[in-house]
């Protein structure tokens, strides 16, 4: 019995006693009444229950069944970080010691009572119960039989549960120190095991704005998590941050090399969105990786041919192929080519760097750098620019100079000065007919086909160039006046005079250009027509009557309307009819 007693009293001495003040304040906590409860939490500062009973309630109080009453104590454990005494206990002992419990309603408390107290050290306003994720639904009274239905037809049927965040810490009232003590719990679930956790910390962090900057490397290694979610948590946690997230740019250009297209894909849409405010330090490093990736590709090639590759310079398994590689960093530059930065278009004064990918051996990659230049805009041809692409387009390689040609094709309808540059060339009529010049001279005619209303002052010259003795010249000449659509039309009477050439390929190959102009040649149609009365070539006569039938009836609708009579006819008819009213007045 002794021993029982003892055993007793052992007990009854290990069992703290609550303060008077604990208790009230549980109780209040605890009340239905949601003003109770708030004036629970605003008598925390007031009345200063002791540290140790305080928070050990606290903890207590968050496991409660009752939703409200797990909610308001989140923000207790929020204002008690004003006061000193408490304020370490609160953040590690109740805060950061729930972060990783089983309950998921138990983490999103305490981190949203961290970032109150963040928050309030930068004089704003606490978390509001929406950043909670709490709706409730709410129905509407039943209207009586007679009385008809009140409140606008597009008001929302769900409300936001009472704010349970209303009595946080105040404004102002947390110390520097103590806010980033609960920045320090909240990053350090950033590599927690489980990948819950680590969901909740990126977006917890990624409303914590400048606080979130010393994080920024593990933030960008983040978006290759091995979960989905935590993924899609911190591509959302860099939309959110902005510029604070910066410092992990290199990180996520390092993404760009995974093996998996998932995660080049995020990566890909995170710099993107960084771009908007931290564009210079995104194309640093995106060009950097690229510089990097021309030695890598040059080894590739090399391996591929059968030459000997230097020692160390086998990639890593986890990474994707070269080829890969290269086509995400150049699908990214072009996505970045229209965005300007401070000091003025991000992608275009790199371009000597691009430039070299359009030799390339390999097609695909050829095609991603041309869409690169011509994206990066007309400052691509500024500087030497112009002169490198035009060089690249004289060499005696097929490949590469059709790949110059089309990125001064894709450009000229935005940059006057190709057109009016590389036009010249038709001014004069070529001195000789060897295979290379007219070569060079049907590129012309294919960039100035691309000009638009940058090739005006050109049509005539391009219309002379359908007279050509080389047949691709004449034939790139015809094309030119084909993609030129609309821009073509003042060229009407060039190209009608080549339908009473000599030389009846001309005559053939300018039917041809009037019925691939479509609607835009189409009042040239009537000539066509007329050319066939007097046509004895048997080629041209085919190439007419397959003009004239159209596509989809076209040219027979035009045909079959009555042409306008001459002004001097029409003259002639109404004398006529005036004549003929005088005579029968008289009669």
């Amino acid at each position: 019995m002794a021993d029982r007693n003892a055993q007793l009293a052992a007990r009854i001495a290990a069992v703290k006693p609550v303060p008077a003040t604990v208790q009230l304040l549980e109780k209040q906590l605890l009340n239905g009444d949601r003003d109770i409860r708030e004036q629970g939490v605003e008598s925390i500062t007031k009345i200063q229950p002791p540290p140790e009973p305080l928070t050990d309630m606290l903890h207590r109080l968050l496991h409660h069944e009752n939703w409200y009453a797990r909610r308001t104590t989140a923000a207790a454990t929020s204002k008690c970080a004003e006061l000193d005494e408490t304020a370490e206990m609160a953040i590690h002992k109740v805060a950061a010691a729930q972060l990783e419990h089983e309950d998921p309603d138990v983490r999103s408390c305490v981190a949203c009572s961290l970032l109150a107290i963040y928050r309030s050290s930068l004089s704003e306003t606490p978390p509001k119960s929406a950043a909670l994720g709490i709706e409730r639904r709410v129905f509407p009274p039943p209207a009586a039989k007679d009385e008809p239905p009140k409140g606008d037809e597009d008001a929302p049927t769900t409300a936001r549960s009472e704010d349970s965040m209303a009595g946080a810490a105040a404004a102002g009232n947390v110390d520097t120190e103590y806010a980033e003590l609960a920045v320090m719990e909240i990053a350090q679930r950033l590599a927690h095991d489980k990948p819950e956790i680590r969901e909740l910390a990126l977006s917890t962090l990624s409303q914590m704005g400048a606080a979130a900057v010393p994080y920024g490397k593990k933030l960008g290694q983040m978006v290759a998590d091995d979960e989905v979610s935590v993924v899609v948590a911190a591509v959302a946690a860099w939309q959110q941050l902005g510029p604070h997230a910066a410092s992990g740019i290199e990180e996520v250009v390092k993404i760009l090399h995974h093996q998996q297209e998932f995660y080049r894909r995020q990566a890909h849409k995170v710099l993107l969105d960084a771009a908007q405010e931290s564009g210079e330090d995104v194309i640093e490093y995106v060009i950097k990786a690229l510089t990097d990736l021309q030695s890598k590709r040059k080894e590739d090639r090399d391996k591929q041919s059968g030459r000997r590759t230097p020692p160390g310079s086998k990639g890593s398994s986890e990474e994707a192929p070269v080829k890969v590689v290269l086509r995400a960093v150049l699908t990214l530059l072009c996505d970045l080519g229209p965005m300007q930065g401070d000091m003025g278009p991000l992608v275009a004064p790199h371009m000597k760097a691009i430039v070299t990918f359009i030799e390339d051996p390999d097609i695909d990659i050829r095609a991603v750098a041309i869409r690169c230049l011509i994206a990066a805009g007309p400052e691509v041809v500024s500087g030497n620019g112009y002169k490198v692409l035009r060089k690249k387009m004289e060499l005696r390689n097929v490949t590469i100079s059709k790949a110059a040609m089309d990125v001064l094709r894709g450009l000229a309808p935005i940059n006057p000065i190709i057109a009016g540059t590389i036009g010249q060339v038709l001014w004069e009529e070529s001195l000789d007919q060897l295979p290379e010049t007219m070569r060079q001279r049907s590129m012309v005619l294919n960039v100035l086909g691309g000009a638009q209303a940058n090739a005006k002052k050109f049509l005539e010259y391009i219309a002379r160039e359908m007279e050509s003795a080389d047949f691709k010249v004449r034939r790139a000449a015809m094309e030119a006046f084909v993609d030129l659509k609309e821009h073509a039309v003042p060229a009407s009477p060039e190209i009608a005079k080549r339908l009473i050439h000599a030389d009846p390929l001309v005559r053939r190959l300018t039917v041809e250009c009037i019925q691939l102009m479509g609607v835009h040649g189409i009042k040239l149609l009537p000539r066509v027509k007329g050319l066939l009365d007097t046509e004895e070539d048997p080629d041209v006569i085919h190439a007419i009557k397959r003009a004239l039938e159209g596509k989809g009836g076209l040219a027979a609708d035009v045909l079959s309307k009555p042409r306008r009579a001459s002004i001097g006819t029409r003259r002639a008819s109404l004398k006529s009819q005036r004549r003929g009213g005088v005579d029968s007045g008289h009669g």
